[in-house]
């Protein structure tokens, strides 16, 4: 075998695996962003619910729980660290991450009207994980 046909099927390889995989997140990865820190003090569980819903209908294309886990993850620099994040169990870290991502969100005017409801982009997408 030739080595530019090689380099070419490894590529190809290193590309198509995590497709081919389907790049599910960890179940336990996804339970620790549902945690809603600031909502929670301030809105029943019921409510949140809710604006999951209604935001899933808002954003018809956010409402896969991979995609989903995959945006909050990601910084505004549009680096994912779904990997970092699920090789990992520290809970306080990723809670640190997606608070300061809020933060960044509202600083941002990243925020959406939800059911009434002014709250970050981040946010809402974990009340649609919620939602789920």
């Amino acid at each position: 075998m030739k080595r530019k046909t090689f380099l070419y099927l490894f590529a190809v390889t290193a590309i198509d695996l995590p497709i081919l995989s389907g790049c599910r997140v960890d179940e336990s990865l996804i339970n620790s962003l549902k945690k809603t820190t600031f909502l929670s003090q301030v809105l029943d569980e019921k409510t949140i619910h809710e604006i999951g819903k209604a935001y899933k209908e808002m954003v018809p294309s956010e409402k896969n729980n991979d995609d989903l886990a995959e945006l909050i993850l990601t910084d505004s620099k549009n680096k994912s660290y779904v990997r970092k994040f699920s090789k990992t169990s520290d809970k306080e870290a990723i809670g640190l991450f997606i608070d300061e991502k809020i933060k960044d969100d509202m600083n941002n005017q990243m925020t959406r009207v939800v059911n009434g409801w002014v709250i970050s982009l981040t946010e809402a997408r974990q009340c649609a994980l919620l939602a789920n």
